[in-house]
């Protein structure tokens, strides 16, 4: 009678045990099918969230860089030369200033194509005389000079300076446009005009004193002996009078 009543003792202590066991299982199972419920939930919302930033940090990275980049002109550097001096010379380059093309974009190009002429040419004082320098190129005499104006300066209309050359006193009332003369621009037409050059004759006849002295007014140096301007004084004198000099 005692051994079945212990026995059914233990056996009500071993279904409590065991009923209590199981409930602590079901409930940590529970708790950590919660946990892992959420933290799937968080990982899955930081990677749609780091994978939409990656995509705007993407695209704003290539806007920067395309906004960055700028098309490539295929320019002719030859003709960029070209261009940047005729510029300069329309704007008055041979006047010397130390900026003839203006302070600009365009600056940065005829600036060192100015500089790079200026120092491979020889200033007008250390200048070689023109025969030895040019075959085409002859400046005339004082005595040369002197006959082609002889009814001038007989007149009292010129004088003969022995820099200037044949310069008139006053202007005369026929005056030709120098600005014909290749490298010759308003500027400098007008500086020429102030000294008393107003006829393409006057440049024709110009002396090596002369040509030194007018040199030094323009950016080019040597332009007057490249281009030589007494040749083509001559012809535009010849096409507009009708008198070969």
């Amino acid at each position: 009678m005692l051994f079945p009543t212990i026995l059914a003792e233990a056996s009500g202590r071993s279904s409590g045990l065991f009923f209590v066991l199981f409930l602590a299982f079901a409930i940590a199972a529970i708790v950590w099918l919660l946990i892992w419920l959420f933290s799937e939930g968080d990982a899955n919302e930081y990677s749609i969230r780091s994978g939409a930033e990656s995509n705007t940090t993407n695209d704003s990275g290539a806007s920067d860089a395309g906004g960055e980049i700028e098309p490539v002109e295929d320019v002719d550097k030859g003709d960029e030369a070209d261009s940047s001096t005729e510029r300069e010379e329309e704007e008055g380059g041979n006047e010397g200033s130390p900026d003839p093309v203006g302070a600009g974009a365009a600056a940065s190009v005829a600036e060192p194509i100015a500089a790079k002429e200026e120092n491979s040419s020889p200033s007008a004082s250390d200048r070689v005389p023109a025969e030895e320098d040019d075959d085409d190129f002859e400046a005339a005499t004082e005595e040369e000079a002197a006959n082609v104006f002889a009814a001038e300066l007989e007149a009292g209309e010129v004088e003969q300076d022995s820099v200037y050359g044949i310069i008139y006193k006053e202007a005369p009332s026929e005056v030709d446009d120098l600005k014909e003369i290749k490298g010759v621009a308003k500027v400098l037409e007008g500086k020429l005009n102030s000294i008393g050059v107003y006829r393409f004759k006057q440049v024709a006849v110009w002396t090596d004193a002369a040509c030194a002295e007018f040199s030094k007014m323009l950016t080019f140096k040597n332009r007057i002996y490249t281009d030589n301007w007494l040749d083509q004084a001559k012809e535009f004198h010849e096409k507009k009078y009708g008198e070969k000099l």
